[in-house]
């Protein structure tokens, strides 16, 4: 998930709660958006938001990605059974994973940003990617692994 949380309370008394990336930029998480993307929590995945740790880490039945000229956006339904197999990852990176990363620094078959913020020399980006994805950045690439010995990750390899 990304670093910036935004809720907005509903004339009926419910709740819209939205995901994107942000930067700290001191006490605060700000957009700085260069990509303005955002995942949308329907009704149904709400109880799932009182705790991180269960949104995190598990399988979402998530809409199509809604494009406008400005702006995407993806809506996570509700949670998947546990045994389903994913389509697609979400994945948050920042710089700290292989440097900043440039417009040319994506798999172009595997991956799409969702969301990207930066500020100066912090980068943070929401990303859809699919198994063999590659990260390129200025100090070095990545590579997305998923396996069936644990949780998928980023194995990385410096300059």
């Amino acid at each position: 998930m990304g670093s910036l949380w935004q809720t907005k309370e509903l004339p009926n008394g419910g709740t819209r709660v939205w995901n994107t990336t942000g930067i700290r930029d001191g006490i605060k998480v700000r957009s700085y958006a260069t990509l303005f993307g955002q995942l949308v929590f329907g009704a149904r995945s709400k109880p799932f938001l009182q705790q991180p740790s269960q949104v995190q880490g598990r399988n979402w039945i998530a809409g199509d990605i809604a494009e406008c000229s400005d702006r995407r956006s993806m809506r996570l339904v509700f949670p998947a059974a546990p045994d389903s197999a994913a389509d697609w990852y979400l994945t948050t990176v920042n710089e700290r994973l292989v440097g900043l990363i440039g417009p040319e620094g994506f798999d172009p078959e595997r991956s799409l940003v969702l969301s990207a913020s930066q500020r100066k020399d912090k980068q943070e980006l929401l990303l859809l990617v699919k198994p063999l994805a590659w990260l390129s950045g200025a100090s070095g690439s990545a590579v997305f692994e998923v396996t069936e010995r644990g949780p998928a990750r980023w194995k990385t390899r410096g300059w």
